[in-house]
């Protein structure tokens, strides 16, 4: 009789062991996994504002900073430190696109020491740095060293991505005058791919039949990210021209 009620209560209390665990057991495997990453200040040049536009496979990220001075610069960051780009002679500087180079090589827009002759404030015043008046160019950085890409005659430029072959896009104005710009803007501009090779560039046409094409980013050699559209009446863009 004992042996028997300790076998019933033995069974019980297996029972109800069995009952507590499988919903513990359950929970644990319903349970999403926690998110394995960290997240921390990256810093600024100074100021109180920054931005990551974008970040490459060795995890560098790129962007722009405010500084002391209250200036906005293209910015570099990578473990532990914040790289000043600096700019082409002007107060203001920017990373506006993500940049997907692994091998040090970033783009982007500076401002220039140069009054712009025609009182334009192409693509990048004021939708992405203040000009100030001056003319907005496009920039190579590498290893410290920042440089102008060459325009295709006219003033200004945007420099929006590079690959790692080295090829950079974005897009140029040319020596144009062209009657379908709305005010202030006055030159022709057009897509443009520069490089592999210092000096390198070309410009790449629209689709036929339209007249307005941007090129946002170049992911790997002889390719580019490209968006043919009609011109439109009435906007900034003008002639056989890149989106500002």
């Amino acid at each position: 009789m004992k042996a028997n009620l300790g076998l019933g209560m033995l069974a019980c209390g297996a029972t109800i062991m069995a009952s507590a665990v499988a919903p513990a057991r359950a929970q644990t495997e319903l349970s999403p996994a926690r998110p394995a990453y960290v997240v921390y200040d990256t810093g600024t040049l100074g100021g109180t504002v920054a931005a990551g536009n974008g970040i490459n496979n060795i995890g560098w990220i790129s962007g722009v900073s405010t500084t002391a001075a209250g200036a906005t610069h293209a910015a570099l960051w990578g473990p532990g430190r914040v790289i000043d780009l600096g700019t082409l002679g002007g107060a203001n500087s920017a990373v506006e696109w993500p940049v997907k180079n692994n091998h040090g090589l970033v783009v982007g827009i500076s401002e220039s020491a140069t009054l712009d002759p025609n009182g334009e404030k192409f693509s990048c015043d004021p939708d992405f740095i203040a000009t100030h008046g001056h003319t907005c160019l496009p920039f190579l950085w590498q290893n410290g060293t920042l440089i102008a890409l060459p325009l295709l005659g006219g003033n200004n430029g945007f420099a929006t991505g590079i690959n790692n072959a080295g090829q950079a896009v974005g897009w140029a104005e040319t020596t144009l005058r062209d009657p379908t710009c709305v005010l202030p803007q006055v030159l022709q501009f057009e897509a443009v791919l520069w490089g592999p090779g210092v000096g390198q560039q070309r410009v790449l046409p629209p689709f036929p039949g339209d007249s307005t094409m941007p090129v946002r980013s170049s992911a790997s050699p002889g390719t580019a990210a490209m968006r043919s559209v009609p011109s439109v009446p009435g906007t900034r863009c003008c002639g056989r021209t890149a989106a500002p």
